[in-house]
């Protein structure tokens, strides 16, 4: 799904609105009965519901859908802000709102609510709230009610990271208009956010595809897993040559090995230290192992013919003649490659991101992300600073995180959709690491490898979460739902 700035969303809903065509008070209507299906599927008609309408687009989107919740039994107040103010849309349905059974005010809410609907702004909010619109969000949060934003948070901007100094509605759902707002995806942002639903409504597909943008966001019907030929063997599938592992992190190989293997792989060799031999082959004997002549960390990395993809970096240390040995391996490697963890922390330490060869996959959490690139103040700054090192280095960038960003060497955005914060637990970027790696074995391009791998991470992950709770996943059990996760999506197909 592409993904639009405020401006250009504006422009996409009046090329809607001409070319469809269909009035403005039309497509709110489509709007409000989109957002009407979702809240009905949520919440029941026993619960009491304030509606706070704004004088803008946003208002009208609010005050429609309260037409059709009242139809449905549902009691409702509507709260009309600067109602005199008011839009000629937002006028619109609020005098066809004074012919139902519906009280309006314009004053804050008086009592307490089950839920409260924020329809007061929307993205094209530029000012900074003052006055009774400040007192009316800190009212909403101060309240016991389920909070739901249309579009985006009151008070949030559509495209920015929040200001500190800025009153926001703290929503717990947010129903989003066609597409994720980029202030969606910004993790400073998701305090305000809550769980994020994307509500479609049908803008003009004409005006999406010639709109351009760097940005995506990635959903299932873009994940497309390669079914297998009958006769097929193992050398069909790839191998994959796994350089990690040092004294006391051994479970980094185990587990980067594994989920190569678990996302279908034919082979897999890790190299490891002596110490390593064991545990390994013990764990997951359908690894082969490669020893190295230290007993305790990596000291040399062969370059081996007949492999088909490289995992570089997990649990291998940064002894000084691991760094040693990784920069000399990566100035010469030419095959598929994804980089990770103590990898990058050699490369760092090494200053040698200039090595990182082109095409390369590599995947940082934030601070490995610092040390090869420098700090940057928030994450808008960071997602900047990371379109450029992809495109200058001309490599893909996977930015581990909330919404994880993948930059690629042509400078486009992609946002994945799945995952939780379950997953933020121990190895969970060695199984990362593993799963691409497998898919790059398999004859996926790296792109596809990148957004795939990541993709199907998250999904694994959230199908741990719903079988343990988030609070008990661990890494091997996102190894362990990665078949639930394909199976989902070659169903899909």
């Amino acid at each position: 799904m592409k993904l639009f700035t405020t401006i250009q969303i504006r422009e996409i809903d009046a090329y809607t609105i001409e070319h469809e065509p269909i009035s403005s008070t039309k497509l709110i209507e489509r709007v409000a009965e989109s957002l009407y299906a979702t809240f009905i599927e949520q919440f029941d008609s026993s619960k009491t519901v304030a509606i706070i309408a704004g004088k803008g687009n946003n208002g009208s989107d609010a005050i429609a859908m309260a037409l059709l919740l009242r139809k449905k039994g549902y009691n409702i107040t509507v709260f009309s802000y600067n109602s005199a103010e008011c839009k000629f849309e937002t006028k619109f349905y609020l005098d066809r709102i004074k012919s139902e059974t519906i009280e309006i005010f314009a004053t804050s809410v008086p009592k307490q609510y089950d839920i409260i609907i924020d329809g007061l702004f929307g993205t094209g909010l530029s000012k900074t709230i003052s006055g009774i619109e400040k007192e009316l969000i800190e009212t909403i949060n101060k309240s016991q009610a389920i909070i739901v934003s249309i579009d985006i948070p009151s008070g949030l901007q559509g495209d920015t990271i929040a200001d500190s100094a800025q009153v926001i509605v703290n929503a717990d759902f947010t129903y989003t208009i066609e597409f994720p707002k980029l202030a969606c995806l910004f993790p400073e942002n998701g305090i305000y956010i809550g769980e994020l639903a994307i509500i479609p409504i049908g803008l003009h597909p004409a005006a999406i595809e010639q709109t351009d943008s760097i940005y995506s966001f990635v959903q299932l019907d873009q994940i497309i897993v390669q079914k297998r030929d009958r006769f097929a063997h193992k050398g069909s599938f790839g191998h994959v040559f796994s350089i990690a592992g040092s004294l006391g992190k051994m479970g980094a190989s185990i587990l980067s090995s594994k989920a190569s293997l678990t996302i279908g792989a034919g082979l897999v060799t890790s190299h490891i230290p002596k110490c390593g031999i064991t545990i390994l082959q013990t764990a997951v004997p359908e690894v082969m192992a490669y020893i190295d002549c230290e007993e305790n960390y990596i000291s040399s990395i062969p370059l081996f013919e007949k492999i088909s993809s490289i995992a570089l970096g997990p649990g291998i240390g940064t002894e000084l003649e691991t760094q040693k040995a990784i920069i000399d391996f990566i100035s010469e490697n030419k095959l598929p490659i994804v980089i990770d963890a103590d990898a990058l922390n050699c490369i760092a330490l090494q200053n040698a991101t200039n090595k990182i060869p082109k095409n390369a996959i590599i995947t940082p959490h934030v601070k490995e992300f610092e040390r090869l690139f420098g700090v940057s103040t928030d994450s808008k700054s960071r997602l900047e600073m990371q379109i450029e090192n992809s495109k200058k280095l001309q490599i893909y960038i996977i930015l581990k995180g909330y919404r994880t960003s993948i930059t690629t060497p042509d400078g486009q955005v992609y946002f994945n959709s799945t995952g939780n914060p379950g997953m933020a637990t121990a190895g969970s970027g060695d199984v990362l690491t593993g799963i691409i790696a497998g898919l790059l074995a398999q004859g996926y391009s790296l792109e596809d490898a990148t957004i795939f791998g990541v993709y199907i991470h998250g999904l694994a992950g959230d199908f741990a979460a719903n079988a343990l709770t988030e609070n008990c996943v661990t890494a091997g059990n996102i190894i362990q739902y990665i078949p639930q996760a394909i199976k989902m999506l070659l169903t899909k197909q």
